[in-house]
């Protein structure tokens, strides 16, 4: 007796439909657990940040171009 092969060919797709999820559903469950222990380890930045405006320098004669 011959095998049945498409049924061969649909059980191994769904195998690997099924493998392809497990691997995903692990993939995320790794890069949630790295994050969230690098999250952890990070320092946080407590301290109030300081901005400081920029003031162009004032134009003087001989940048401004002259029309005579």
């Amino acid at each position: 007796m011959t095998a049945n092969v498409p049924i061969v060919l649909v059980q191994f797709l769904a195998l690997a439909f099924f493998v392809v999820i497990a691997i995903g559903i692990a993939l995320g469950a790794y890069a949630a657990r790295s994050l969230k222990r690098a999250e952890a380890s990070a320092v946080p930045a407590e301290a109030p940040v300081t901005v400081t405006s920029y003031e162009a320098p004032a134009a003087t004669e001989s940048a401004v171009e002259s029309i005579d």
